[in-house]
């Protein structure tokens, strides 16, 4: 209990807040490790996934392995079986006499060697790109037992019934397929066992999981517990350490504010609660002599009400004369309200010309920019007549050209084309003539282009100007704007300055009648004088703390300073702060309380 009485309220919360941080630090380093935990098992999954879905795509290379083997073998016995109806067949006509047709309506039955072929090369490919997976590298024993015995199935069974059945022996090819059969089945087996093998090599770490999930819970709760017991502890240190001693406070304020000034407040600690009852002691002390001193002084409120009523009569004369000087303020103000006035019209009217003006500029710019539309449509028209042109030369060069093959061919014709090379030879003047217009209107149209060219350039110059011509009216405008609407407000001020000084003139008009009435409150002020002594002596004070006042209001607060030497020495003696250490001197007492 002493421990908690000296202990500081600011050491005691931020110890309090200190381990709290500490908790929610704990509990936010324990979230963010379960998050990374989370995170870790959630990668950890995703790669077991992966991992399973590579397993899952041996598998299936496996399954692809074992069916192309089984295809190979059903093809196999096929090839078997039609080879022996053929050679069957043959046997039959060979039999029949050489004379009859059935003998030679019997066709000679060929084994496909090649697609047989590409079958065995296709299945020793397709295990060899199996057998390369990075995967397959932990179970070297199984995979090099597993090419020894296709190996064996290849080189013992399969090629040798291949090489038969195209040499048409079905008996030896029925020999090699079953050798095929009996080495088949255990390659098969094989490649089962190898996939389970593959299969099993992903475990879950399944018990990793659930111990990380039962140690983070486990703490969760360990957490909540020191943090229920701990608000329990903080609970009962608030009570014994704030609550209580700030429920003796509140009872001494009653005390006081039911008047009783003769108690005597004790200080049992040294943090800031004995810090607040020594200076409730201080304070109690000093409103003590207040109280005495406001009883001595109720003696003299009635000749500084005498005091306050020759006061009255000169102010009285001075308030006549500041009356009349702010009727001739009030005169002056009036004339300079009409000036200004006549000056924000004036202000009002320049802004309207001024928007007028700026209004006619956009105008003018609206009209500019449209005739640098119709320019710039002028200058497209322009060039396209004159591509228009280029066309018609480049046709009539055409029609010269073809009209001198015309001429040349009526010249290899002899006599036959004389009247055609009359006809080439007027069709190539008329070309020539068209040539020699066009190149008079092109050069005419270039000429033209050249004018509107230099037109537009000048007229979206003029619409430049005329654009900087709105922004200057424009901006015209807005002074104007400014100017009009500084004007209002200077007429505004001066109508409001106007009415000050009226409401001035009334006001000081109503002191005089005040300052009549002051006379009289004076008379009154030695009878609230005495009901003031009255309700000060319903408080219980010290004896001492009745001073008598001098002149120069200086009272005796030897009570009040013996109170508070007293509580400065006990907190010295617990080693309170410098200020309370040293005390205060009556001399300074007093200049404090003439103050107050």
């Amino acid at each position: 209990m002493k421990l908690l009485d000296n202990m500081t309220v600011r050491l005691s919360w931020m110890l309090v807040l200190t381990f709290f941080s500490a908790v929610v630090a704990g509990l936010g380093a324990l979230g963010l490790y379960a998050v990374h935990h989370a995170e870790h098992n959630q990668r950890q999954l995703v790669e077991f996934n992966r991992q399973q879905q590579e397993d899952l795509r041996q598998i299936v290379a496996l399954q692809g392995i074992a069916l192309r083997l089984q295809e190979l073998l059903q093809r196999l016995a096929d090839e078997q079986s039609r080879l022996g109806q053929a050679v069957q067949r043959e046997q039959a006509s060979a039999a029949v006499p050489p004379g009859n047709d059935a003998a030679m309506a019997t066709p000679t039955y060929r084994v496909d060697k090649a697609a047989l072929e590409e079958g065995l090369n296709g299945l020793q490919t397709e295990l060899e790109r199996f057998v390369a997976l990075p995967q397959v590298a932990g179970h070297a024993g199984q995979v090099q037992a597993l090419r020894k015995r296709f190996a064996s199935l290849l080189d013992n069974g399969l090629r040798p019934q291949v090489q038969e059945l195209v040499k048409r022996n079905p008996a030896l090819a029925a020999h090699h397929g079953n050798a095929v059969r009996m080495d088949g089945m255990p390659f098969l087996h094989d490649l089962e066992k190898l996939g389970q093998a593959l299969a099993g090599d992903r475990p879950i770490p399944q018990s990793e999981f659930v111990w990380v999930e039962t140690a983070i819970e486990w703490t969760i709760y360990a957490a909540l517990f020191v943090s229920v017991l701990t608000v329990v502890v903080v609970l009962w240190g608030v009570t014994v350490n704030v609550l209580r001693p700030l429920q003796r406070v509140v009872e001494h304020c009653e005390q006081i504010a039911a008047g009783d000034l003769a108690g005597r407040i004790a200080v049992h600690s040294t943090n800031e609660i004995g810090k607040l009852f020594a200076g409730l002691a201080n304070i109690q002390g000093r409103l003590a002599q207040t109280v005495g001193t406001v009883r001595q002084s109720s003696r003299l409120i009635h000749e500084g009400a005498q005091a306050i009523a020759e006061g009255s009569r000169s102010l009285s004369t001075r308030t006549v004369q500041q009356s009349a000087s702010l009727e001739d303020t009030a005169s002056s103000m009036e004339q300079l309200t009409s000036t200004v006035s006549q000056n924000a019209d004036n202000a009002q009217q320049a802004n309207a010309l001024a928007d007028s003006a700026a209004e006619v500029a956009r105008r003018g710019g609206a009209l500019v920019a449209e005739v640098v539309s119709t320019m710039g449509g002028i200058s497209d028209s322009s060039h396209k007549v004159a591509e228009i042109i280029r066309l018609i030369d480049s046709i009539a060069f055409q029609t010269n050209i073809l009209a001198l093959n015309a001429s040349v061919e009526a010249a290899r014709a002899g006599e036959q084309g004389r009247g055609f090379a009359v006809v080439a030879g007027e069709v190539r003047n008329l070309a020539s003539r068209s040539a020699q217009a066009s190149k008079e209107i092109r050069d005419l149209i270039t000429a033209s282009v050249d004018q509107v060219d230099a037109g537009s350039k000048l007229v979206a110059q003029a619409g430049g100007a005329m654009q900087e011509i709105v922004e200057s009216v424009q901006k015209v405008a807005d002074i104007m704007d400014e100017i009009s609407a500084a004007s209002r407000e200077q007429s505004n001020g001066i109508a409001l300055v106007d009415k000050a000084v009226l409401e001035m003139d009334a006001v000081t008009q109503q002191n005089a009648n005040l300052v009549k009435e002051t006379n009289q409150a004076a008379d009154e002020l030695v009878g609230e004088a005495r009901r003031l002594r009255e309700a000060v002596d319903g408080f219980l004070i010290d004896t001492a703390c009745e001073t008598d006042l001098s002149p120069a209001r200086e009272f005796d607060a030897s009570w009040a300073q013996r109170q508070y030497e007293n509580a400065a020495r006990e907190l010295t003696q617990r080693e309170l702060p410098v200020a309370l250490r040293h005390g205060r001197t009556s001399s300074e007492a007093g200049d404090d309380w003439q103050t107050f």
